[in-house]
């Protein structure tokens, strides 16, 4: 088998995929990253992610909407009032770098949104009272400078959605 990659050293010029360890790369106008999925954490929530990314959702519908320095970058359908064509998935199971589906209060709210964590968020993402947490489900692999500006240079109400990323 090939040799796994040592963090932050991917390249990233071709599709990245290991049998055991998928990868996703996210392009967009100020940069990119890859993505790590998890699989075996959460399989629901990869399948699905899977699916959105496989039939295009994300290249039509979606976007950067939200960064908050030092907490959060999120993405998805939001902005777009876009529903995936999947429905939504329920919680299976965070840390800097972590990828979470982003929800409401109801646990099976899950669609398309996605929230990239800047700083240790285990105790907003853990399950607390009634709610179950939020599912991880993948890390950002390699590129995380570029999620840390998006978080810095995103202006307000700007989309990075613009000039088509992919």
């Amino acid at each position: 088998p090939a040799a796994v990659p040592k963090q932050d050293h991917v390249p990233i010029h071709h599709e990245i995929r290991y049998p055991s360890r998928p990868f996703r790369r996210v392009r967009l106008v100020i940069g990119q990253f890859t993505v790590e999925l998890f699989p075996k954490h959460a399989p629901l929530t990869v399948e699905h992610f899977e699916q959105l990314i496989s039939s295009g959702y994300y290249k039509e519908n979606a976007g950067i909407y939200r960064a908050e320095p030092g907490f959060v970058v999120q993405g998805g359908g939001f902005v777009h009032d876009k529903l995936s064509p999947l429905g939504n998935v329920q919680v299976e199971y965070s840390e800097e770098r972590m990828v979470v589906l982003a929800r409401n209060k109801d646990p099976l709210s899950g669609n398309t949104e996605f929230s990239i964590m800047l700083a240790d968020n285990s105790a907003i993402n853990a399950p607390q009272g009634t709610s179950p947490g939020y599912t991880a489900f993948g890390r950002v692999y390699s590129g995380y400078p570029t999620v840390v500006a998006i978080a810095n240079d995103m202006a307000e109400g700007y989309l990075a959605k613009k000039n088509k990323d992919q």
